[in-house]
């Protein structure tokens, strides 16, 4: 595996809404190694008081393709994963993984503890 690439908290403003987003930037490096082969990628995230939230995640990975529009439902700290399967190819530069901590608009924070990625097999 890659290992992971942040630990942040992010406290949106409660009248934000669907406009705060995080990005995280997934290196060219990261996206050369998972380029034609299928990888997991794993977004370790608690709500601040284990108040349920929902977060959304979209990608962009820098002519590699997305991941479409991923949503879950966030309370205590755990997994969400979801997986990609990636075309062959060169990335034309960074990546990135954009996340809405708070899709109700009602203002509560998130811990991401990491972003993390593992090459699976296809």
């Amino acid at each position: 595996g890659t290992g992971p690439l942040a630990h942040l908290r992010i406290v949106p403003a409660a009248s934000s809404g669907s406009e705060a987003v995080v990005v995280f930037s997934i290196g060219k490096g990261i996206l050369e190694q998972i380029a034609g082969k299928s990888a997991v990628f794993d977004i370790v995230a608690a709500a601040d008081d284990n108040s349920p939230t929902q977060i959304s995640v979209l990608c962009d990975f820098a002519g590699l393709g997305d991941c479409g529009r991923k949503r879950y439902r966030i309370a205590a700290t755990s997994d969400n994963l979801f997986q990609i399967e990636f075309p062959e190819g060169v990335p034309d530069g960074d990546g990135q993984v954009i996340i809405n901590p708070d899709v109700d608009g009602k203002g509560r924070s998130l811990e991401i503890y990491a972003i993390k990625v593992r090459i699976t097999d296809k």
